[in-house]
């Protein structure tokens, strides 16, 4: 927080402080920290949705069903969505909440025991989405009306989901600030791009299941990684700008605003920086598989975590544009 000012949020009277921590969002405006995590009750998994404001104070909590998997704030810090894992009630949610913490709606998923993995809400908190752990995409307006749910082809073979449960499988969904478009990296092999009204602008067939994905600010530029590693850059009509081959499974992938900076982190530890045209400016060596990697807006700033429980942060000119790549 502020100039590097740590803030410990088990140090509230919060439920988090016997469950554990499994996603985390903070807004640009209001400046609040949602998380998400889960605890075992008995023989019962429960998740907690909690927000914090910007000194660390707990503002309210819920609790949710299943284990919170992915959490989202909007921009302007009015609108949360959360999505659970089945747990032992076998129904994964959609959960949409307000600023005070009130559960607005919440949606079930079809078929039952399909995990909720990715979401993600405009900047205005107008449009959420959602991509499960198999088949489904999902948007809605934030009074819950349902606008898309997709069924894709689901992954390419009966052994996949197994071989890539750990590395986080299924629809990863990433929507443009405005919430006009809506991209989806899935198991089937395609990258999708919807409009806001639901209906399907182009898809993209490639040779292995795409994972992460991550559109810019204006909808101009969507980014996705195959499975085996290879980052693939479209612009708005889908037409494939370049790709680039990094050899190792991309387990997280953002864009800056103008899809000038693109940063992947790697299960085989490596941070890669790639410009807007496909040329690696950049790279770092972490302790560990890389969970997690997150670019300011304007690109200037560089966040990552890896295993273990390692943060690193960097400024641009400190990971990028080098003589020597460090």
């Amino acid at each position: 927080m502020g100039e590097g000012t740590i803030l410990n949020f088990s140090d509230q009277q919060s439920q988090i402080e016997w469950s554990r921590i499994e996603c985390i969002d903070v807004s640009s405006c209001e400046k609040r920290a949602v998380i998400g995590s889960f605890m075992t009750e008995g023989n019962q998994d429960r998740g907690i949705v909690s927000c914090f404001d910007e000194d660390g104070t707990l503002l309210w909590e819920y609790m949710t069903g299943g284990p919170v998997s992915c959490i989202k704030i909007s921009s302007d810090g009015g609108y949360i969505v959360a999505g659970t894992d089945s747990g032992s009630s076998g129904i994964s949610k959609i959960m949409l909440f307000n600023s005070n913490g009130s559960l607005l709606w919440e949606v079930g998923t079809s078929p039952t025991c399909c995990d909720v993995i990715s979401v993600d809400i405009s900047q205005n908190g107008e449009y959420v989405a959602a991509g499960t752990d198999y088949n489904k995409i999902y948007l809605f307006f934030k009074n819950g009306t349902e606008i898309l749910d997709y069924t894709t082809y689901g992954p390419s073979d009966t052994a996949y989901y197994q071989y890539w449960y750990e590395g986080n499988p299924g629809q990863y969904v990433a929507l443009s600030d405005d919430g006009r478009y809506l991209a989806a990296g899935s198991l089937d092999c395609y990258v999708y791009l919807f409009s806001n009204n639901g209906t399907r602008l182009w898809r993209y067939k490639g040779e292995r299941p795409f994972c992460v994905t991550d559109i810019t600010s204006d909808g101009s530029r969507i980014v996705s990684v195959s499975d085996t590693g290879t980052i693939f850059l479209f612009n708005r009509t889908g037409y494939l700008l370049w790709s680039y081959d990094t050899g190792s499974i991309i387990r997280s992938i953002k864009t800056d605003s103008s899809g000038d900076l693109i940063v992947a982190g790697s299960n085989s530890s490596e941070i890669y920086c790639l410009n807007g045209s496909g040329n690696l400016i950049g790279n770092y060596t972490t302790k560990g598989g890389v969970t997690d990697v997150e670019v300011s807006t304007d690109g200037s700033y560089i966040s990552a975590v890896s295993e273990g429980g390692v943060l690193y942060f960097f400024g641009r000119g400190d990971l990028c544009n080098r003589d020597v790549v460090v």
